[in-house]
């Protein structure tokens, strides 16, 4: 991501801000079934998907440059206890992951 966004600005004699940090606000809901990525869609609106994919992709996001993945539950469509045992889950299983590399 930052890689592309700094080739392209650099082709435009510029260059990216100091102290850029890139985000992404990710809908998540953590399933026990595992999602399968459709072929057309880059970027899903909502990642329903297990820790562990979820951990991966934030993982492979980070090392792509994103700095600040902004994540939330979709609290409309999720019970709030669904949403917060999510909640809990990516602060202390999969953040820890992502962070620690």
């Amino acid at each position: 991501m930052k890689t592309e966004i700094t080739r392209e600005l650099g082709e435009l004699g510029h260059g990216l801000p100091e102290n850029f940090d890139m985000c992404s606000m990710i809908w998540f809901v953590i399933t026990d079934a595992e999602w399968i990525s459709p072929t057309r869609v880059r970027a899903p609106t909502c990642w329903s998907a297990t820790v562990g994919q979820i951990t991966d992709r934030l993982k492979a996001y980070k090392e792509a440059g994103l700095d600040m993945p902004l994540l939330w539950p979709p609290f409309r469509d999720v019970p709030t206890e669904k949403t917060l045992a999510d909640m809990k889950t990516l602060a202390e299983e999969i953040m820890p992951k992502v962070n620690a590399g």
